[in-house]
């Protein structure tokens, strides 16, 4: 799978859930920063990624989408099985749209497999859905019901005031589990509205 055959986690399903199991008996908060849209991620597995933090039972699921830095070995891969250009100069951000592609199907090419090359429309299809799961990735995990609600999600994602609410949300949820679940310390009223203010109106949201 794509965590230990492209992350290299070596890693179990059933590792996670004991971890997290251990934690809750002891009573610790738990923060899970996970990564949406790696390379040979699909529809599917971006959901499987929020079904594991439903199953175990995450204090808060955050979400950002993966980012290639240059020089690293999984940005090597990802332009070695075609889901990058090696031209590519933007590298995105942790909150910022996919700048890989993602592709159907394998094909041989030499001594090594390849994707064959994402068609626009499947493409954008893929990157559609996950920029809506992003935006609301921790409600998602919180409130497994939203599941049956994701096309209408995407729909309004994808106009140019609903993405922008969408962003506002995301922020939002995340100062309030941050503030109340993870690190739940009184604070000054002026300093609290001022963190609000920072996370649902800065241009990043860290």
């Amino acid at each position: 799978d794509i965590r230990n055959k492209v992350m290299l986690r070596n890693m179990k399903t059933e590792d996670i859930l004991i971890a997290f199991e251990t934690l809750r008996r002891y009573d610790i908060k738990t923060y899970c920063l996970n990564i949406l849209g790696l390379p040979g991620e699909t529809v599917d597995t971006f959901m499987e990624t929020v079904h594991i933090n439903q199953e175990c039972k995450v204090d808060y699921g955050d979400a950002s989408v993966f980012q290639p830095y240059p020089g690293t070995d999984i940005t090597k891969y990802s332009i070695e099985h075609g889901f990058l250009e090696e031209e590519q100069e933007h590298w995105g951000g942790q909150f910022s749209p996919s700048v890989l592609n993602f592709p159907e199907s394998e094909r041989a090419s030499g001594t090594r497999s390849r994707l064959q090359a994402a068609t626009p429309d499947h493409n954008n299809k893929v990157k559609s859905r996950l920029h809506a799961i992003h935006k609301v990735f921790p409600l998602l995990v919180e409130k497994p019901w939203l599941e049956r609600w994701l096309g209408l999600i995407e729909v309004i994602n994808n106009t140019a005031v609903g993405t922008k609410l969408l962003d506002m949300l995301f922020r939002f949820t995340y100062g309030y589990m941050l503030h109340r679940r993870i690190y739940p310390v009184r604070t000054p009223l002026r300093v609290t509205l001022w963190a609000a203010w920072t996370l649902v109106f800065s241009k990043h949201r860290n």
